[in-house]
């Protein structure tokens, strides 16, 4: 599984309420993501925090 995948496994199954929590257990899971490419990825992913934790934003429908 790569890293992407892992994030949005991870904050779909339970609540993560910072990155520290994120990258631990990234680490578990057998990812080693530094904290700048983690912010990365949740910038590109569109992993918002909403409500103390993080979740996918999703994205703006457009009118018809």
């Amino acid at each position: 599984m790569n890293l992407d995948d892992a994030i949005l496994q991870l904050i779909s199954r339970q609540d993560v309420p910072d990155q520290f929590v994120l990258q631990s257990l990234l680490e578990e899971a057998g990812h080693t993501p530094s904290q700048s490419t983690l912010s990365r990825r949740l910038k590109k992913l569109s992993v918002q925090k909403v409500n103390g934790r993080y979740q996918r934003a999703e994205p703006p429908v457009a009118p018809v």
